[in-house]
């Protein structure tokens, strides 16, 4: 009787999801900035996502985007900071003050970042300026 109520507890604990150990480690590895550990750990844990609470999945999604933006993938981290602010909507106190400044603060920087990887649009000057003061286009 024993040996299965411990089985069945066991069994309870393992298909309820892992819950924060499962994303405690990549968390510990992006804070350390250890980032190709925090994203390998998180590639690990993807596969258990459904089976974890709404608040891990958040935090799931805000770690690991904010590791893959550090790592310079700012695609990837764009989609996992997305999947975290969905998380953060249905939920509004899902995530404690903390970490909702810290999902704000990561997608600034990801906008910045993807700001920069936009072409600059090419100015060229040449030697006369038309007169309504716009660089000219070199006809007459």
């Amino acid at each position: 009787m024993r040996y299965s109520i411990l089985l069945l507890l066991g069994s309870l604990l393992f298909t309820s999801g892992c819950g924060s150990s499962c994303i405690g480690r990549g968390v510990s590895l992006y804070e350390e900035q250890n980032y190709i550990e925090a994203a390998e750990a998180f590639e690990r844990t993807q596969n258990r996502l459904t089976t974890m609470e709404a608040v891990d999945r958040a935090r799931y999604g805000l770690y690991r985007g904010l590791t893959l933006v550090a790592l310079g993938d700012l695609r990837g981290g764009e989609r996992w900071l997305d999947y975290a602010e969905a998380q953060q909507r249905a939920l509004p106190e899902l995530l404690p003050v903390n970490e909702r400044t810290l999902l704000a603060r990561g997608r600034i920087n990801l906008n910045h970042q993807l700001q920069d990887t936009l072409p600059k649009p090419e100015t060229q000057w040449t030697q006369g300026v038309a007169t309504s003061g716009a660089p000219s286009d070199g006809r007459q």
